[in-house]
């Protein structure tokens, strides 16, 4: 890795952008994104273009994809090609919504910590093929590299959640969480049930997890269980 890829320990939200671009540039890929999760929730930290960014929040949305994947299981994924057709059944609702944009390759890899995962960097291009040889070590080292600048940016925020060593990180948008507890509430049901509802409602009416929990805070949209079934 390039000893240019991270900027001054001052300023993590540079480094961070400084990494992605970094790692476009020296593994030949089109777009970074970091993805990182934070309890029930998950986010789009940063992402060198709006592609990257769209398919992150594609797969927050519909619950399933290769960054799913790789932070349940913490495994990376590489896809080659995204439009392969035997990958239908394992990502029913997220292919066909990745095959509208331009990417034609993913690749996913866990931002460790520890023994936890607190996140994901997904890297895209727009043709299809394998990481060229020898690069997977390459972007194994931009992960490991992106969590320990999360980390940094995070430590003050960092607990322990209920006994576990698992990070509880602190979201940039708190209002999904915030919108995740008001919908629990709403719907007397579990904190990761009331995300799934939110989800699912982003799904259905085309709209940015986002701007959907802003409105739930604001009390603008409210969850019933007539209107809350996925």
């Amino acid at each position: 890795m390039s000893r240019h890829a991270v900027a001054g320990p001052g300023d993590p939200a540079g480094s961070l952008r400084q990494l992605c671009r970094s790692a476009c540039s020296e593994l030949g890929m089109s777009g970074a994104t970091i993805v990182v999760v934070g309890g029930n929730t998950a986010e789009v930290r940063y992402a060198t273009d709006p592609v990257g960014a769209h398919l992150a929040q594609l797969q927050v949305i519909v619950g399933e994809g290769p960054v799913a994947d790789t932070m349940r299981s913490g495994c990376a994924v590489l896809l080659a090609e995204l439009d392969d057709l035997s990958l239908q059944s394992r990502w029913p609702l997220f292919l066909p919504l990745a095959a509208e944009t331009v990417a034609s390759a993913l690749f996913t890899l866990v931002l460790p910590a520890g023994t936890s995962r607190i996140g994901v960097l997904a890297l895209h291009r727009t043709v299809p093929g394998p990481m060229v040889a020898g690069t997977f070590a390459t972007a194994r080292r931009f992960a490991s590299s992106a969590s320990r600048l999360l980390l940094a940016e995070q430590r003050p925020y960092l607990t322990e959640d209920q006994g576990t060593t698992k990070p509880g990180f602190r979201l940039a948008n708190p209002e999904i969480h915030q919108a995740t507890g008001i919908i629990a509430a709403q719907l007397d049901v579990r904190m990761d049930e009331a995300f799934l509802r939110l989800r699912s409602r982003a799904f259905t009416d085309h709209r940015r997890l986002a701007g959907l929990a802003g409105d739930v805070v604001a009390h603008r949209v409210r969850f019933d269980h007539r209107a809350a079934s996925p």
